[in-house]
């Protein structure tokens, strides 16, 4: 941009806000891919015929205790819708 052009009057912050919640999902995949946790849910599905699991076989499933990074974890899989 030079010196004569103005800023445009219509900044806005979407773009800034894109990239954070997309780094957000992604970081949210990675963890629960580090974790192991689709190949475990599909094995689990498998086992039982399709059948989905509750909180605590998710917690006793992927082996960790209810603790915020947890929680956190768990709501982002299901606001992803996984």
């Amino acid at each position: 941009m030079s010196q004569s052009e103005a800023p445009p009057n219509n900044i806005s912050p979407s773009a800034i806000m894109q990239m954070a919640t997309g780094f957000w999902v992604s970081k949210t995949l990675m963890t629960a891919v580090g974790l192991g946790v689709f190949t475990k849910i599909s094995a689990y599905q498998k086992n039982n015929n399709g059948k989905s699991m509750t909180l605590r076989e998710f917690q006793n499933i992927i082996r960790i205790e209810e603790n915020r990074q947890q929680k956190h974890l768990r709501q982002h899989l299901y606001l992803l819708g996984y």
